[in-house]
């Protein structure tokens, strides 16, 4: 549902149910916890929260190295 609503051109929406699939997607695999993560970072940055992108980015880079967010978005932010 937040895919679909980051989709719709309602990322603050979008963010506030990434931010629970993340949370309770602990059980899930590296990369079904990466597509999340990648579409939060998107719903973030489309809503100007760009700090928060950032910090998801690099948490999620630290669970999973080989995160990468080329079929998402890359921005400035990344370093």
């Amino acid at each position: 549902l937040g895919h679909v609503l980051l989709e719709a051109g309602r990322p603050g929406e979008a963010a506030g149910m990434l931010e629970r699939a993340l949370h309770r997607s602990r059980n899930l695999t590296l990369g079904e916890q990466g597509e999340i993560a990648g579409h939060l970072i998107r719903a973030y940055l489309a809503s100007g929260q760009d700090h928060l992108a950032r910090q998801v980015w690099q948490d999620q880079r630290r669970r999973d190295p080989s995160f990468d967010l080329k079929e998402y978005l890359r921005g400035s932010w990344e370093d």
